[in-house]
This record gives structure tokens, C-alpha cells and sequence, in this order.
């Protein structure tokens, strides 16, 4: 059995919008005092941070140089006048490019847009995330081994009790719009709550929320109402084996757990059953 992470979005999205830039052309002979110096007088604007001010060409002398975005306080001609003063004249007069308005949001777009040969960013993966996201990858796996043999249609996981009789289970789906399967689920839950706050007292909960830090393997990926049920529950994680082509709302025509608007975030995994 196979576990993938689903992308925060999906492959075809659109590429990015640009900005159009004043560039202009430099030896690699004294580049670094060029580039001091201009960065010293010639700041960019704080939109712009994410773009790197020199672009190194194919050419093995040649390097291209950001000098500012078109609509800032510069003119083509005041560039015209400045880059006479540069320490080594320019290779060319002042022409435009074209960079990319915001940084790369993962690795996967940041090649791309290498691949595309874009206008370089700045792009940083924080290690700390890699391996938080390793070690959930390495316990949604763990857990979905003993969890999706026994799946009928949903089964939320709380992966501090992980045991069998702690789970929430919906076996089937009768084709009810509003009683779908990750609905029914989340319904079971909070009737679980229910009972334990009746019995103990609702301070003995963690969380207010009714499923914070739990896992949901599901069978088919859950619509866009029951993925909305799934942020309001505080989920951590969706994994899901079936795409929904039509309403599914986590991978297919929404993926409505990176929408930024949204109060919460989980994240969400597709698994492919061994082949027989």
C-alpha cells in the first residue's frame, strides 16, 4: 500500500503574474561592486524581495542585472545616465524583463519555474517543516496500514489512542447528500463527546473542537460540504483513496484545505491499495 501527499494545489494552475522590470547587461568582471553599489543606492521595493538582483546567463561573462521595477521612481532614461557611473560600463543599453510577482510557494513550482527559465526568486524550505512533514507522512502510514483493511467508508483515527475501540466508524453510504459519510462520522463524533463530557465534564477535553489533531480515512475524497465540516472539526489530516471528479472538494475541483481564507488548514494524503 502506497501513500502520497496531495500538492497544495493542483498541477495545472495558472502560472503566476509578473512585474515588468529595467534590466540591464554586465561583465562578471567586477560584478560584486557593481552589484554593492547598486543595492547600496538603488534599494528594491519591499514587493520585489523575493527576486534576486542578478541573473547569471549562459554567457560565462555576462550577467544580468535588476536595476528597478518599471513603475517605480525611475525612469528608463535616469538608468540611461546612472549605469555610465557603474564601475564597469554595461553591456548594452537599459532593456525590459519580466519577474515573477511572488516567491515559488513550494519545490515542485520553484523548479518549474526554473525549467521555465523565469527571472530567479528566492525560495527557502525550512528543514523543520521536512521533518515534521516526514515524520506525519511515516504515522499516517502506520496507522492507515492497520486502519484501511477494515475501511467500509470512513474511520476517524485519534492518533494519541490509535487502538481499534477508539475509533469512528461509518461503514456505508446510502447516497443521502446530506448525510454523507465523513458527515455521519463527524455526527458519531460529537455524540462521543457528548457522552464523554455527560460522564467526566467537558473541561477533561483537550480541545472544544470535536476532532483536533485526528486523522479520517475515507474511501472516496469528501465533497466540498463535508471538507468544510472538516475544517470547522479541526482535523489534522485526510487521507482518501477514490477521487470524486465531480464534487470532491480536496483534490478533484476544489482543494479547499489550502484555501487561505479558511480558519484552518489540514493536510491531505491519497493511498493506492496493493494490486492484487
Amino acid at each position: 500500500m502506497r501513500f502520497e501527499r496531495v500538492a497544495s494545489r493542483p498541477n495545472t494552475e495558472s502560472l503566476p503574474e509578473f512585474d515588468q522590470v529595467f534590466v540591464v547587461e554586465i561583465s562578471t568582471e567586477r560584478a560584486s561592486q557593481v552589484l554593492h553599489n547598486v543595492n547600496s543606492n538603488y534599494p528594491l521595493p519591499p514587493h520585489l524581495d523575493h527576486v534576486k538582483r542578478i541573473w547569471r546567463v549562459q554567457s560565462p561573462t555576462t550577467l544580468k542585472l535588476l536595476l528597478s521595477p518599471v513603475l517605480g521612481e525611475f525612469l528608463k532614461e535616469d538608468w540611461d545616465r546612472i549605469i555610465k557611473e557603474f564601475p564597469v560600463p554595461p553591456q548594452g543599453d537599459v532593456k525590459l524583463e519580466m519577474v515573477p510577482r511572488r516567491m515559488p510557494l513550494d519545490r515542485t513550482e520553484y523548479e518549474k519555474w526554473r525549467s521555465l527559465e523565469f527571472w530567479p526568486t528566492t525560495f527557502h524550505e525550512q528543514k523543520s517543516v521536512l521533518q515534521e512533514e516526514e515524520c506525519e507522512a511515516r504515522l499516517i502510514e502506520e496507522i492507515g496500514k492497520i486502519v484501511v483493511p477494515n475501511l467500509g467508508q470512513v474511520i476517524i483515527v485519534d492518533p494519541k489512542h490509535p487502538a481499534q475501540d477508539h475509533w469512528v466508524v461509518v461503514t456505508s453510504d446510502d447516497g443521502n447528500l446530506l448525510q454523507e459519510p465523513v458527515m455521519v462520522a463527524i455526527e458519531k463524533m460529537a455524540l462521543k463527546h457528548c457522552q464523554l463530557d455527560s460522564t467526566l465534564g467537558k473541561r477533561s477535553r483537550e480541545s472544544p473542537y470535536l476532532c483536533t489533531g485526528h486523522l479520517v480515512y475515507c474511501l472516496c475524497e469528501p465533497s466540498i460540504m463535508s471538507a468544510m465540516a472538516l475544517v470547522h472539526s479541526r482535523i489534522r489530516s485526510v487521507i482518501f483513496q477514490t477521487p470524486d471528479p465531480e464534487r470532491g472538494g480536496i483534490y478533484s475541483t476544489l482543494r479547499l484545505q489550502n484555501v487561505r481564507e479558511t480558519n484552518h488548514h489540514f493536510s491531505v494524503f491519497r493511498y493506492y491499495p496493493d494490486q492484487d
